[in-house]
């Protein structure tokens, strides 16, 4: 009989922790990615850089780390969609405080503007 109410004490625990702990860790959880992603999006608006880029390297989630005059810029932003069109030897500018991004293309020159804001 004791077995059973060990048991029952256990279910009600798992109970209380499910009911209780679960829906608290899933609020901090949206709360930290939300600030992290407002802190990056205020990172990302502030970056600047202008020349040819260097190196390109994308991420798995397609993200690309750029090289350009020897500093590297990551733009990891889900309001920049450059679907790999960035490559070596392009020409990209960006001004602080603006989400836009100029990148030209070093075969013909053909601009493409990324500015989702």
């Amino acid at each position: 009989m004791d077995i059973f109410n060990f048991n029952d004490d256990f279910k009600q625990r798992v109970n209380k922790i499910v009911k209780y702990v679960f829906p608290i860790g899933l609020v901090i959880l949206v709360v930290y990615f939300y600030l992290s992603s407002a802190s990056y999006e205020k990172k990302a608006v502030k970056l600047k850089f202008s020349g040819t880029v260097e190196e390109v390297v994308y991420d798995g989630k397609s993200f690309p780390l750029v090289t350009i005059k020897g500093e590297k810029y990551y733009l990891g932003s889900h309001f920049w969609n450059f679907e790999h069109q960035i490559t070596v030897g392009d020409y990209m500018e960006k001004d602080s405080g603006r989400y836009l991004v100029k990148l030209i293309k070093r075969n013909g020159g053909k601009v493409i503007i990324f500015d989702n804001k």
